[in-house]
């Protein structure tokens, strides 16, 4: 099973109220997005999903990227604890600072959001969109994964958002 799979499975078991089929909203959100597999299985899994309208689903994905982003911080302090390469100790340093930083990023998303500054907010997300994916690929070690599905929940928030904005 890919880590890609794996992550999307224990959102389903974190998360209750799976159902099989997506919600009108979700698929309409979701299908022009660069995975719509993707979008949709983590939309799914969210108890209240199915009857959230786009301002709901933006929501929804705001907090599994800051999930996500949470667990991922945990799991580069774990990290760091197993190897003494200076370099790669470096370089989980500056993962960690990028890390913690989009939580405050994101927060200021999700205030800009709630005032109806949806522009705002497009701006917030888009401010680190790069920084999970750069650390991934400079740390691997499922960093990778890590980072992408990071990245694709931030993207989603982003494009839901960006529709609000011109809606």
């Amino acid at each position: 099973m890919s880590r890609h799979s794996l992550f999307l499975v224990l959102l389903a078991l974190l998360i209750p109220s799976f159902s099989s089929a997506a919600s009108p909203t979700i698929e309409s959100a979701c299908k022009d997005f660069v995975d719509p597999n993707f979008c949709i299985t983590s939309l799914q899994v969210v108890n209240g999903s199915e009857s959230a309208d786009l301002r709901g689903l933006a929501g929804i994905s705001l907090r599994l990227a800051v999930f996500n982003a949470t667990g991922t911080f945990a799991k580069l302090e774990t990290f760091k604890k197993t190897t003494t390469d200076a370099g790669v100790l470096n370089s989980v340093a500056a993962c960690e600072i990028l890390y913690r930083n989009a939580a405050t990023t994101l927060q200021f998303a999700a205030e800009f959001s709630a005032s109806n500054h949806f522009d705002l907010a497009v701006v917030m997300y888009g401010s680190i969109l790069d920084a999970p994916v750069q650390c991934g690929e400079i740390l691997r070690n499922g960093f990778d994964v890590d980072g992408r599905n990071f990245f694709y929940l931030m993207l989603m928030a982003r494009e839901f958002t960006s529709k609000l904005k011109s809606s």
